[in-house]
Formats: structure tokens, sequence, C-alpha cells
């Protein structure tokens, strides 16, 4: 139930990072300063994602309904699913968007009346493609591969590269060698996010 709570909420995040999207471009047209053609493009590109999220939500759901009651692993496999699928496309769709934007953004003399908008739809998309990473990485704790391996192993990278930035990291491992049975990948994820 918490998956579905922190998934829904995510979307509603998304989603509103996308609508924040969609008005800066709204903005630019009400202006009519901007190449029409250009921003046109790119309202399309918003208005296709937030349909394209409506329209996966709506087949998770309709497989949902279609999931014996009780089999609630199943239901989460399906959400955890379709938050990977709508991540990935959407993040496409951002990476063309911010293409665009970064192209219209490099000759100096072209849109010069609209580069703030431009500028801050570029940083609105960063926005947007880390909202899809959060609902992309709280899914991927949904299927754990669990494995049996030696405690040093969760920190070899620090043992290798000591240092992040200007900070300098100091690895005292007391048993090093002790067995331990989890998933190693998402272990080493979540102590790199916390070290860094």
């Amino acid at each position: 139930y918490d998956i579905e709570l922190l998934n829904s909420a995510l979307y509603h995040k998304v989603q509103n990072e996308i609508s924040l999207l969609r008005g800066i471009v709204h903005e630019i047209l009400a202006d009519g300063q901007a190449g029409k053609e250009f921003v046109k493009r790119i309202l399309d590109l918003v208005e296709g994602a937030l349909a394209e999220i409506k329209r996966r939500r709506a087949e998770q759901a309709g497989r949902i309904k279609q999931i014996p009651s009780g089999n609630y692993r199943t239901v989460i496999e399906t959400i955890s699913s379709t938050a990977h699928d709508i991540s990935d496309f959407i993040n496409n769709e951002m990476a063309v968007l911010k293409g665009e934007i970064q192209y219209e953004l490099w000759d100096p003399n072209e849109n010069a009346l609209i580069r703030p908008q431009l500028s801050q739809l570029l940083y609105q998309v960063d926005l947007t493609q880390a909202a899809l990473n959060e609902l992309k990485s709280i899914n991927e704790s949904v299927h754990l591969r669990h494995s049996q391996f030696a405690v040093k192993e969760i920190f070899q990278v620090w043992l290798n590269t000591c240092t992040i930035e200007n900070a300098n990291i100091e690895v005292k491992i007391q048993d090093g060698e002790s067995m331990f049975f989890g998933d190693r990948q998402k272990i080493r994820g979540f102590i790199g996010e916390l070290v860094e």
C-alpha cells in the first residue's frame, strides 16, 4: 500500500512539473515574440507527454482490475513496470525537449527576447527529469536480487577512489570478510547516495 501511495504522490509531482513546463511555454506564446513553430513543437511535445502518462496509467488500472484479489505482489509488479515504462518514455521526451531548447539558446541572436524564458524552461526540464528519476528509483526496490557477499564489497568503490569532489573518504572495515545476504547493488547505491 505504501508503494501505491508513493507512486501516486510521485506521479502527481511529475505531472505538476510537466504542467509547469506547459505554463512556461504558454507564457512564451502569449508574449508573441518567439518563433511560433519552435514553441508550438515544444508545446506539442509537452502535451503529448502528459497525454501519454494518462494513457499508460489508464492501461495500468485496467490490468490491475484483472488481477485476482489477494495477489498484491502482482499488483505491485504491475505498478512498478508501468512506472519504469513511463519514466523511460518521458525521460526520452525530456531529452528531446532539452536538445531543442539548447539548440535555440546556442545562437545568441536567435530568440534573444525569450532567452530568459528558454533558460527557465531548461531548468524546469531538469526538475521534471529529477522527478522522473525519483519515480523510477522507488520502483527499483520492488525487484530485489539477493545474494551472499563479503561486507567489504559494499564499500569497494571508496576503497579504490577515496574522494568525492573536495571531500576525502576514509574507510575502516573491522570485519570485511564477514558475509552478508541482500541486494548488493541496491545497498551500494543507497550508501553511495548517503555518502555523496
